[in-house]
């Protein structure tokens, strides 16, 4: 019998003796804890502080943080946590500095090692609850209650443990429960290290990925972190995970959904050739190398268009041939993949998913190289990094960018291309205004609300359903047209009569499916071939030690007015484009007069009131 086969018996016959006695009393089972004085490092080394934790016996490499004072670090822009209570039961609650609006509370049993928040959308107050670009705001204006939501760590051997009027939680767990912070925290060498998210990436900085390096010096990661681990990723894919219609493996997704993960993997099906015992195995092995074995294939089971990538950080590393040689990875590493990343077999079926897509956008861009030709505007980034380009044809500007970063708004350089294209379209006297998303892989949901504010001259609506909860979420995209820093009266001055179109294809994934199926509903007309869906939004999640921070697609799914989801694509008005299953790709999309002819055709039909 294992360690947590004994503790959850010994439970059990407690329970039983209690329950017979007639007494209601709960025992919390106590553990020799250590506490320590650990400095958490906020993006640089700059930025510091020291949080309180606690150490269990026999999980010395495991900190379990002071939630109040965790609470704070991670709000501390906007918010101030409050935790009250005593021996078992205690109430956290923020308040919003600048506003003083008191958010609703996380109920915490520590006999019971169970989370409530009795109000979870509530909970978090301030900026930081979503909103982190300047150039867009977003309200909340949902109808519905907000859902009363518990977690049951027991069940994973996770422990919340009190002392001296204070609450202390394994940092994994609670830096997961509250992934809307926008924050994921690691641990490395002993310290603590906050990523913060902006509003398109969650990739460590320059100072964060350069001490992740060492974690590939070794091969062997101790027993505590291995087994922690694994439970922490159980209770993340049983209870945070959005289990999307375009996972590959539904059949695992369902058995997710019913069983979790551990009971699943114990199943020992074998799955599109891969043995889910053998995945456990490799998860909870205390080499790195098998660890990541497990990783991958979860991932071909679980790969859903780019949404959740559970070994991102191992499959950065080790898929690409240039690091193979590096002194920086042990020898362990190269026995165990080789130098040819095809002796691997699931690090190769991953790759080769991977890539599909890739050689899709990538033929996309040589279609429209060859017909639109050079652009007549383009902007790029701080590495010469294409960000945007625009193309003119008689009275149709083209603004066309490939992914939705900040970028696309407020270049580092000062440039603004979405609303330079905007004007110059303008000032050449165009009608028709399309934006092309043929070639867009998705991004920030934030940068999609500001385009979808100008396309409608008004406030946009961002319609999401939680699938564990069953909750309507409204919000309304508010955006700085003038780009001046301030959203106030000056922006209503902003507006642009065009005739607005967008382009989408199979590569249009994320925000380029969510924006087409939100402005379709507003009248704007679809050019090219059904896109791709994807509709979770997505968290970014971190495991003790391991260096591998990991995107899931969460509960909170994108959904049109009618809070159905847009994961299954949308299909266009004028199909102009074909893909077919080996990757053939045919069509007009790419041509200028085909465009030019096929918007002058559906415009002097009907004209959209509502946008113009």
């Amino acid at each position: 019998m294992n360690r947590r086969s004994q503790i959850r018996v010994l439970a059990g016959i407690i329970t039983a003796v209690i329950a017979l006695s007639g007494c209601d009393i709960r025992v919390e089972v106590k553990r020799p804890f250590a506490t320590k004085q650990v400095t958490a490092y906020d993006r640089d080394d700059t930025k510091k502080t020291e949080l309180t934790c606690v150490y269990r016996a026999d999980m010395p490499s495991i900190p379990f943080v002071d939630v109040e004072q965790y609470l704070d670090l991670v709000y501390c822009e906007d918010a101030d946590y409050t935790l009250t209570g005593s021996g078992n039961r205690y109430r956290v609650f923020g308040k919003n500095k600048n506003t003083g609006k008191i958010g609703k509370s996380l109920l915490i049993d520590t006999a019971d090692d169970t989370l409530t928040f009795d109000g979870y959308n509530g909970f978090v107050v301030g900026k930081s609850d979503g909103t982190v670009a300047d150039y867009v705001q977003m309200t909340d204006e949902s109808t519905d209650e907000d859902p009363v939501l518990t977690y049951d760590l027991s069940r994973y051997d996770i422990d919340i443990v009190a002392q001296r009027g204070h609450v202390y939680m394994p940092l994994s767990t609670l830096s997961d429960i509250l992934n809307n912070s926008l924050t994921y925290a690691d641990t490395i060498d002993g310290n603590i290290y906050l990523t913060r998210e902006d509003s398109f990436t969650s990739d460590p900085t320059e100072y964060v990925a350069d001490l992740e390096k060492t974690y590939y010096d070794t091969l062997e990661r101790s027993a505590d972190v291995a087994e922690f681990s694994y439970d922490e990723l159980c209770f993340v894919l049983d209870n945070l995970y959005g289990s999307p219609g375009r996972a590959r493996s539904q059949e695992f997704v369902r058995s997710l959904s019913s069983i979790g993960l551990d009971e699943t993997l114990e199943q020992g099906k074998v799955i599109d050739g891969i043995d889910l015992k053998q995945i456990k195995q490799y998860l909870t092995s205390t080499s790195k190398a098998e660890y990541a074995q497990g990783l991958f294939m979860l991932d071909n089971l679980l790969y859903d268009g780019g949404h959740t990538f559970l070994s991102y950080s191992f499959y950065n590393t080790l898929s690409n041939d240039a690091h193979w040689d590096q002194t920086e990875f042990s020898a362990g590493y190269l026995e165990e993949f080789g130098h040819d990343r095809k002796i691997n077999t699931t690090l190769y079926k991953l790759s080769r998913l991977c890539l599909q897509d890739c050689y899709l956008g990538d033929t996309l861009i040589e279609m429209r190289d060859k017909g639109f030709g050079p652009p007549e505007k383009t902007w790029n980034g701080d590495h010469e990094e294409s960000v945007a380009s625009l193309y003119v044809f008689g009275n149709t500007a083209v603004f066309s960018f490939d992914e939705f970063t900040d970028d696309v708004l407020i270049a580092s350089s000062g440039e603004k291309p979405f609303n330079e294209a905007l004007e110059y379209a303008s000032e050449k006297n165009c009608e028709n205004f399309i934006l092309d998303l043929s070639t867009n892989g998705g991004g920030s949901d934030q940068t999609m609300g500001y385009i979808l504010s100008m396309i409608y001259g008004q406030d946009a609506p961002y319609y999401r359903l939680d699938v564990d909860t069953g909750f309507h979420r409204l919000d309304v995209f508010t955006a700085d047209k003038n780009l001046d820093g301030i959203i106030d009266e000056e922006d209503e001055k902003v507006r642009y009569d065009f005739n607005y179109a967008i382009m989408i294809s199979k590569y249009s994934f994320s925000c380029a499916n969510a924006l087409p199926n939100l402005a379709h509903e507003k009248g704007v007309p679809l050019l090219g071939c059904a896109t791709s869906g994807g509709a979770c939004n997505v968290s970014t999640f971190a495991l003790p030690g391991q260096c591998n921070s990991y995107s899931l697609s969460s509960t909170l799914l994108i959904t049109d007015s009618a809070y159905q989801s847009v994961d299954p694509g949308i299909e266009p008005d004028y199909r102009m484009l074909t893909v077919s299953e080996d990757g053939t790709v045919t069509g007009t999309l790419y041509d200028p007069d085909e465009l030019i002819s096929t918007l002058d055709r559906h415009y002097g039909k009907e004209i959209f009131s509502s946008l113009r």
